[in-house]
């Protein structure tokens, strides 16, 4: 209670420091209408709203970061009166806005000279989206694109991506909801416009737990569709509309051949070996899920036998229906075993990065690991630590974690993913509600050729930092199992 005390001390701050705008003249508002040039309009930007939440950029830092900057509109209607420069239902803030914590006052800061007041009369209409990244020095224009406004809706043109150390820039672009406020109501109070992402990221790699050493000759993503546009309507609950999806060129870098050893990984984005556990993620469109399951993984290798290198063979696979949704990373494993290859899926938080270290003081406590029960409607069979489901109805689960205090935990699903979904994804660790109940819901509108199946990760984020709660909340790495067809 003392830390959410803390916090929310903090807030009250934050959000007075926002409402006290320096109160230097810009725009010119005619002296006979009653206005409020004690109550500037502030602007406090969060990203924490609708599906694809999050706590930071594609940077791993907050959108608090001194230089970024948001585009900012405010269309105001009804009014009564005059605005030198202004015409009713149009325009009356239209600025680029920057966070400076070194200031004594606002936080987000106007333009040198600028001032907003809260008018008497009318309907505003706030929205924006973010139009440079400081800690990257990257804008919206480096992704090659000027996004353009019509009213209160915004459209992207074109973007095609590419990944690689020479692929697409990697500006995470996002944009707002829309808040409106009555000027009847004389709520002055700081916008809390909350931002959401606009694409979605993947990381691909290739590991090997063979006992011979792997030589990879060619790696292709068949299919994936890079080249899309957005159309987004500001409202309450903004939900940006894609275009039509399409190929443009790869968006794999340039392949060259690599050799692997046992647990050994190797970024195919990066092109680069890597230690196991680190991922390089590269943007890109969302996509539905047919079309992720049109896109094909084509791999081409040699094992080596007795050290000599035996002849070509390939592998092929297709990704299986799973959306890659905005907001969230999707990272692919392709394991080569000494009978088989393997390729598995991660779906994670779009702020997942874990840290080797632990949290001191705030141990994860967790009295019970991730279970499934069976019911009076026997519709799960258990075996071991596998459950599998028999007649398609959703299968509930539960753990109990206590600590860290107002720390959050994650679910995420690996394998099969696109035949399952689990509910709720998150939570907020509090020890006097420690029960948490899961339900993992079987797809069974898709052909199923075989068994699938998915294994459990779980992450607990506190005092700024994402560990792997496996150990805790895993240790028998359940699996759920739904029978092929």
């Amino acid at each position: 209670m003392k830390d959410m005390r803390i916090y929310n001390y903090f807030a009250a701050l934050l959000l007075m420091a926002s409402v006290t705008v320096s109160c230097s003249k810009g725009t010119a508002v005619d002296e006979t209408q009653p206005q409020n040039p004690d109550k500037p309009v502030a602007i406090l930007p969060n990203i924490n709203f609708g599906k694809a939440a999050t706590k930071v950029m594609m940077n791993n830092d907050d959108l608090h970061y001194n230089g970024n900057k948001i585009q900012v509109y405010d269309i105001l209607t009804g009014f009564e009166g005059q605005i030198t420069g202004f015409t009713n239902g149009g325009t009356y803030i239209d600025e680029e806005i920057t966070y400076d914590n070194t200031k004594s006052q606002t936080i987000w800061q106007y333009p040198t000279g600028k001032l907003y007041p809260w008018t008497e009369t009318g309907t505003h209409q706030f929205f924006g989206w973010l139009t440079y990244d400081a800690k990257s020095s990257l804008s919206a224009t480096s992704l090659g694109i000027s996004p353009t406004r019509t009213g209160t809706t915004l459209t992207v043109p074109d973007i095609t991506f590419t990944a690689g150390t020479a692929g697409t820039s990697q500006f995470d672009f996002m944009y707002s909801n829309m808040v409106t406020r009555d000027a009847a109501s004389k709520n002055y109070n700081t916008v809390p416009l909350n931002f959401k992402h606009l694409f979605t990221a993947l990381s691909l790699q290739v590991t090997s737990i063979s006992s011979v050493k792997v030589k990879v000759t060619s790696l292709k993503l068949n299919n994936l569709k890079n080249k899309n546009s957005a159309t987004i309507p500001f409202t309450s609950d903004s939900q940006a509309t894609l275009g039509t999806a399409s190929v443009d060129g790869s968006f794999l870098p340039a392949f060259s051949e690599f050799e692997l050893s046992t647990n050994q990984f190797y970024d195919v984005l990066k092109k680069e070996a890597v230690t196991e556990g680190t991922r390089n993620f590269y943007m890109l469109w969302p996509l539905t899920a047919s079309d992720v399951a049109d896109i094909e993984v084509e791999v081409e290798y040699s094992m080596y036998i007795d050290n000599v290198c035996e002849p070509q063979d390939s592998y092929k696979k297709n990704l299986g229906e799973m959306a890659w949704e905005a907001g969230k990373k999707n990272h692919y494993t392709i394991t080569f075993t000494d009978k088989r290859i393997e390729l598995t899926t991660l779906v994670l938080p779009w702020d997942y990065n874990v840290y080797d270290v632990d949290f001191g003081s705030g141990n994860i406590v967790a009295p019970q690991a991730l279970k499934f029960e069976d019911d009076d409607r026997n519709h799960v069979v258990k075996d071991g630590d596998q459950y599998t489901i028999a007649d398609g109805e959703p299968l509930k689960g539960t753990f109990r974690i206590q600590a860290p205090v107002g720390g959050t935990w994650f679910i995420g699903l690996e394998g099969d993913t696109g035949y399952f979904t689990v509910s709720p994804e998150s939570g907020i660790i509090d020890p006097a509600n420690d029960l948490v109940t899961i339900y993992v819901t079987p797809n069974t509108t898709l052909a199923r050729p075989e068994d699938k199946k998915v294994h459990f990760t779980f992450m607990v984020r506190a005092s700024g930092r994402d560990i792997n709660a496996n150990s805790e909340l895993n240790y028998d790495d359940v699996v759920v199992r739904l029978a092929k067809d």
